[in-house]
């Protein structure tokens, strides 16, 4: 028996459908170019009426609608990229196999082409003489296909059943247990996809038992780090949101308890990165179209705590000026050591990040991205 079926998945057998499309050979027809000599008596041609053609599908003609039509094709290529690595790795003989399975279960991570892959990835745990990184790397593919299927319990169970098979690991054969092999990055990087999926589900139950999980568990202190971090972001669901009170870039006072009766996006980000000012962009979209509605957006710029620390005046300047160039009208705060260090108060330590505050004054959502920020948030304005 394969030692990854210790780990505990409920596996399912049975063949991967291709997915693979080949193309037609389409027989050539030649062609006589010129004039058609004419046959004696043959009856003269009949004009026939061009068809009526087809009405063109209409063209998708917002950016959203552009960007999420070539989404769904890039996935579906990527999918068909998946299933055919995996037939190419069933011919190959072991040693190439197990290079094309890495890059497959890679790929898939990379891809977030969780729940499509899944079935490669359970077929793999039983495969005898699997490699101990694609083992771990099949796992982890397992654990986010059923988080992202919403069965989020069975995914906790895989990460615990993950967690005890590495100290078993590391007792029997240290070299082969998920720190020797998976860098440490990578591993923050698969803890967070992992995080980000449970909170933006709201399953901030599940969340809070994996971070507290890997707080007990992981050698690393980076790691240590960062789940306490988002114990802490945790905790404070369905509590009063901590005060944010401050003078904004343009000099007005801002005061959240002031803002009690709406809903309020707190947005935290940085001009020098750029899923975070993109995310600044979108929030502004948000807020144009529910404003009306009682939505409001409190902006923390935190390029004053870069590593090391930088003085709010030498930034201030670059902050002004990403801010009128995206035409931003909602506060901007300047993130600051002291009571001015929202990012702490609310467990911030990458951005982008962001907070949903209810009518009541209490957080209700955590990270929210494009995926949902407008749902949620229209959620919480019909309350």
């Amino acid at each position: 028996m394969n030692r990854w079926v210790t780990v505990g998945l409920a596996v399912v057998l049975g063949a991967s459908a291709s997915g693979a499309l080949q193309a037609q050979a389409v027989p050539k027809v030649k062609v006589q170019v010129g004039t058609q000599p004419q046959v004696k008596g043959a009856p003269k041609a009949v004009a026939v009426p061009k068809a009526a053609e087809a009405p063109k599908a209409a063209q998708p003609d917002t950016l959203e609608a552009i960007n999420a039509e070539f989404e769904k094709a890039l996935k579906a290529i990527e999918s068909t990229r998946l299933q055919r690595l995996d037939q190419l790795a069933q011919r190959q003989p072991p040693e190439q196999a197990a290079a094309t399975q890495e890059f497959l279960l890679r790929t898939a991570i990379q891809s977030g082409l969780f729940v499509e892959a899944e079935p490669i990835a359970q077929r793999l745990l039983t495969q005898k003489g699997l490699s101990a990184t694609n083992g771990w790397l099949a796992v982890f593919v397992d654990m986010m296909a059923k988080a992202k299927r919403g069965a989020y319990e069975d995914s906790l169970n895989t990460l615990v059943a993950m967690v005890h098979h590495n100290e078993e690991v590391k007792a029997a054969n240290p070299e082969q247990r998920l720190n020797a092999l998976i860098p440490e990055t990578q591993r923050i990087s698969l803890i967070d996809a992992y995080y980000q999926v449970l909170v933006q589900a709201d399953q901030f139950a599940t969340a809070r038992k994996a971070m507290a999980l890997l707080k007990e568990k992981t050698e690393s202190t980076i790691i240590r780090q960062m789940v306490t971090s988002r114990l802490h972001q945790l905790d404070l669901v369905g509590k009063a949101a901590p005060p944010i009170v401050g003078t904004c870039i343009d000099g007005k006072a801002v005061d959240l308890a002031n803002l009690k009766g709406d809903v309020v996006v707190v947005a935290f980000w940085a001009t020098w990165s750029l899923p975070s000012a993109e995310e600044v962009e979108f929030f502004e979209e948000v807020y144009h179209k529910n404003k009306a509605r009682g939505l409001k957006v409190i902006a923390v710029n935190v390029d004053a705590m870069q590593e090391g620390g930088v003085d709010v005046a030498t930034v201030l300047p670059a902050v002004r000026r990403f801010t009128l160039a995206k035409n931003v009208d909602w506060p901007v705060l300047m993130n600051q050591a002291g009571e001015a260090n929202y990012a702490a108060a609310y467990g911030v330590s990458e951005v982008p990040a962001s907070v949903v505050i209810d009518r009541q004054g209490k957080v209700a959502h955590l990270d929210l991205h494009r995926a949902n920020l407008e749902k949620k948030v229209l959620e919480e304005l019909a309350r």
